[in-house]
């Protein structure tokens, strides 16, 4: 076997082990969260009426909601985005409506986003469902965000993801004007599959 195959032979094991171990890993945290909410597991109901209660509860909650994926979770989970304190907390639920991908979390995912008052976590989780949600309305949101240096790698995945003339526009003034060098690239590789995508749809 030549030195080139058995690079490549190594990699394609090392991927293998990597993926099976993010299944495990998976399925670990899925029966973990089974374990710790008992009969609310698969109780949608239940499960959005524990977003108003104490903080592990919502915790939990929303992790399970995320997993279920139902649109009729999306307000209360906008409803505990709002009134909950702690980082983790208000990435959990901002996960959760990533994972659930409906249009009407943006408006509060892009107020997360924006508030300098929040983490780097926080924008970062906000920025990555958002990325998820990819809405065509959210590009003025992540245009603001993207020229104040916020989470703006995951926010040009983002636009990149959306691709329409909006979005084109914001990140072609990334690539020129933006502070960071690895942003200005990365808006550069956005555009590339941009330009790809619309010739193979040709």
């Amino acid at each position: 076997m030549t030195t080139r195959r058995q690079t490549m032979f190594a990699l394609g094991l090392l991927m293998a082990v990597a993926i099976a171990f993010g299944a495990v890993d998976q399925w670990q945290e899925s029966r973990s969260l089974q374990d710790r909410l008992g009969e609310a597991y698969n109780d949608r109901i239940r499960l959005e009426r524990m977003l108003a209660g104490p903080p592990e509860d919502r915790w939990l909650a929303a992790s399970r909601l995320g997993e279920i994926k139902d649109p009729k979770s999306i307000g209360p989970l906008v409803g505990a985005l709002r009134d909950v304190p702690g980082t983790g907390r208000v990435c959990r639920m901002c996960i959760a409506l990533g994972e659930i991908g409906d249009e009407r979390a943006v408006p509060d995912l892009l107020r997360a986003l924006n508030d300098p008052a929040l983490s780097d976590d926080v924008h970062h989780c906000a920025a990555e469902a958002l990325l998820k949600i990819a809405d065509p309305d959210s590009v003025p949101g992540l245009e603001r965000a993207l020229k104040s240096n916020t989470s703006a790698l995951t926010v040009v995945r983002a636009l990149g993801r959306i691709g329409n003339s909006d979005a084109v526009s914001v990140l072609r003034w990334a690539a020129a004007r933006h502070p960071r060098a690895q942003v200005r690239q990365e808006a550069k590789a956005a555009l590339l599959r941009i330009e790809t995508r619309s010739h193979a749809r040709e």
